[in-house]
């Protein structure tokens, strides 16, 4: 005859998740309503100790590993991560993927939405409003640092002008016994043109930047271009990490893609050197004979366009 069965969180006290499960069982119990709850989990993903990483160690190799070993990983992880402590709560979640908005392109009234775009957030289920999204990932990771950067091109024009330098600042010693000639009418005139004139510049650069970062500017996006006209592109679903494995044989190049991975991700990091950006223009002309040599060239010059 068989027993009665054993209740789940038996289970999960002595599984695999056991450490995983007291956690859960810890937040929940310090939050006096859902919303609490939740909130007590992404601060706790958003804590000093945890970091964000394409490349994370062999700890990480399951949600439990991530929580307590590794805490660091990229953006399935803390997704999961999420999903899990708050199911084993008692709230209902589930982890979507997807990608992020991209940046808009001014001139054809558009968003340019790209693979380094792609992400994975939480969605959690409240009573009367339905699914509500949260994202638990550090704002270091790819797409959420593309989000930040579509911020400031989109918004950036409206915030005011920087500080050019071109204000005139009184000197409060100099004039004391000076005779008043009366209003200098053409000092004012010239003062209030070159505002203007720095104003305009001003507007210019945030706009021509906006067009740039739209358009696809930066060293990420050059090594992406790279790998497409030299025939070279691993695939649609490909991250910097693939590219960098591509080019293994090659410390160099690898060396060149992870100070790129890493400048972009973790805004650390060493500047790519010119000899590792040469090895990345011998790794695309590899094995395709003189004229693929030039066309490594014309893809990757010496020094960026």
């Amino acid at each position: 005859m068989g027993g009665v069965p054993e209740p789940a969180s038996a289970l999960l006290r002595r599984g695999r998740y056991a450490r995983t499960y007291a956690l859960a069982q810890r937040l929940s119990r310090n939050a006096a309503t859902q919303e609490d709850f939740v909130q007590s989990v992404m601060r706790y993903l958003g804590g000093d100790a945890f970091s964000y990483t394409e490349s994370p160690p062999r700890a990480a190799e399951n949600l439990d590993g991530f929580l307590f070993d590794a805490k660091s990983g990229y953006c399935q992880m803390y997704s999961g991560a999420m999903a899990l402590l708050l199911r084993m709560g008692g709230v209902p979640a589930r982890v979507s993927e997807g990608f992020t908005t991209g940046l808009p392109d001014r001139n054809t009234k558009e968003y340019v939405v790209r693979d380094f775009d792609a992400h994975s957030w939480v969605e959690v289920w409240y009573a009367g409003y339905g699914w509500v999204t949260f994202d638990p990932t550090p704002s270091a990771a790819p797409a959420r640092s593309e989000s930040d950067q579509q911020d400031q091109a989109v918004t950036g024009a409206t915030r005011g002008a920087p500080d050019l330098g071109g204000d005139i600042r009184s000197d409060q010693g100099r004039g004391l016994t000076a005779v008043d000639k009366g209003t200098p009418w053409t000092r004012i005139g010239l003062l209030a043109a070159t505002v203007v004139l720095l104003a305009l510049l001003a507007f210019w650069l945030l706009r021509r930047r906006s067009r740039m970062l739209a358009a696809g500017w930066g060293p990420v996006a050059e090594l992406e271009r790279a790998l497409e006209r030299t025939r070279r592109a691993p695939g649609p679903a490909a991250t910097l990490s693939t590219v960098e494995a591509l080019f293994a044989r090659t410390p160099a190049a690898a060396g060149y893609v992870r100070a790129l991975r890493e400048q972009r991700y973790s805004g650390r990091g060493v500047e790519p050197t010119p000899s590792g950006r040469r090895a990345v223009r011998t790794e695309l002309a590899r094995g395709a004979g003189p004229l693929g040599r030039l066309r490594a060239w014309w893809a990757l010059p010496p020094k960026p366009r």
